[in-house]
């Protein structure tokens, strides 16, 4: 991170450097309204390509799903929702092989809002459920999938109209309600839920002992529930995105608390203990985060909503351990605005969008590259896992230090079955072969011998 620390620190002193620093922002699309605007999930990368939704827009004013070229190019309006076939998407898709599933905030029969998928071509559209306001209503996250399960949440709606968490078969069938949210256990959760093992962590945007939201794990078949943080002012309230995990520490965000109430980045262990803020937003070097963080190696990425140098919100960098926070970029409007939605990371550069900005302000979609991304570096209590390049054609190579037992990793497709397992010698360092299999998205863990996670993430294949 010293690196970092200098060329930044170089950006302030010498104008070319600052151009330099600044200019690697590259505006990919212009969203202009018919077809899609006010883009507020992530994109999703598979082939060549980012798939994303517009939650307005489009055809009939509903939203659109979408895909675009990584250099920008060949934008298509893959579908337009109608309203009795979904409306106004929010969250992001989770992809499994060519089919790409989702949920949208409004629409369906009920106008409660609908659980699809589609193919990555734009064909073979499938509404799989509908949202009734008593089995749940308004998703706003992701599905999150375990084996042929997915696991997700509703923003209001159930029992007591606080949300519901869920489970569904890939194919529709089978949907259970795992936990009603009645205030106490929290409420209106916004985000998404973390898998790790058979645990659920996840986040309520209201509810639990002082009403600012809270931080949970259920165990996935809904019993084990666990209130693991009470977010209340100076320790961040109200989160409105999702938790991440490395090693038994999670990552995330609130839109509001912290020392100066524009919002804070936290960190807690997995069992509920060692919480603590990392760094309080100010509103001048950003406020009100909504979505996700973005891990590489010992780096947090993520965007903030509003404050910065135009208020319109910025892209930051920091340290897993709190320190070394930079404002990559500050939003301001032409180069978009209020941005919602994650980041996600290929190669040397970040993509994300923005909700509104760029000359129509309906919203854009960006790039920025970072000198310092193209590996996937995990540090732990033992040592770090480096694993690139990724994206790959399938030959990674895997580097283990400070790690002085054996160690297995195993990779999985987006259905949850495990494609590869081998056993790492101590310390080591060599490459894996998984060229025989599909360009896409595929998930490793690798644990010791006592079976406890030393690092995980994603596993990009594309040819």
């Amino acid at each position: 991170m010293k690196k970092i620390t200098l060329i930044f620190s170089l950006c302030l002193f010498n104008f070319s450097f600052i151009t330099l620093c600044h200019a690697q922002n590259t505006i990919l699309y212009n969203f202009t309204g018919a077809p899609g605007k006010n883009p507020d999930g992530a994109l999703t990368y598979f082939a060549n390509k980012f798939y994303g939704m517009a939650q307005q827009g489009g055809a009939n004013g509903l939203g659109c799903i979408f895909s675009i070229d990584t250099n920008g190019n060949s934008y298509k309006d893959l579908f337009d929702f109608n309203g009795p076939l979904g409306a106004e998407p929010y969250g992001s898709f989770t992809l499994i092989g060519n089919r790409l599933y989702g949920m949208t905030s409004n629409g369906g029969p009920s106008g409660d809002g609908n659980i699809f998928c589609i193919d990555t071509n734009g064909g073979g559209y499938k509404d799989l459920f509908n949202f009734t306001g008593t089995n749940g209503q308004a998703p706003y996250g992701n599905l999150t999938l375990s084996g042929k399960l997915f696991y997700g949440m509703t923003s209001t709606g159930g029992t007591n109209n606080k949300g519901v968490l869920f489970s569904i078969d890939t194919n529709g069938s089978g949907y259970t309600i795992r936990l009603q949210f009645n205030g106490t256990n929290g409420a209106n959760p916004l985000g998404s839920l973390t898998l790790s093992g058979n645990k659920l962590f996840g986040m309520t945007n209201a509810g639990g002992a002082n009403s600012d939201g809270l931080m949970f794990s259920i165990d996935t078949n809904g019993g084990g529930y666990k209130d693991m943080v009470d977010f209340y002012s100076v320790t961040g309230d109200q989160p409105a995105g999702s938790l991440i995990l490395t090693g038994n520490k999670l990552f995330g965000m609130t839109q509001d608390g912290g020392a100066n109430a524009d919002g804070a980045i936290f960190t807690v262990d997995t069992n509920g203990g060692r919480y603590k803020i990392l760094f309080s937003f100010n509103n001048t070097n950003g406020d009100e985060p909504w979505g996700d963080l973005t891990l590489s190696g010992d780096v947090l990425f993520g965007m903030t909503q509003h404050g910065g140098a135009n208020t319109d919100g910025v892209i930051f960098s920091i340290d897993t351990n709190g320190t070394g926070y930079t404002d990559l970029l500050d939003f301001n409007s032409t180069n978009g605005r209020d941005p919602q939605g994650d980041l996600i990371i290929l190669g040397e550069r970040l993509y994300g969008m923005t909700e509104y900005g760029g000359p129509n302000d309906d919203g854009v979609i960006f790039s920025l590259k970072n000198l310092y991304l193209g590996t996937n570096e995990l540090t732990t209590s033992t040592g770090y896992v480096k694993l690139f390049p990724n994206p790959s054609n399938g030959f990674f190579t895997i580097k283990l230090e400070g790690h002085e037992a054996k160690s297995n990793i195993a990779v999985y497709n987006m259905l949850g079955e495990k494609i590869y397992s081998t056993e790492l010698a101590p310390n080591y360092s060599g490459s894996i072969n998984l060229s025989g299999n599909p360009s896409g998205i595929y998930l490793y863990r690798i644990t010791n011998e006592s079976g406890e996670q030393v690092g995980s993430g994603k596993l990009i294949i594309e040819y």
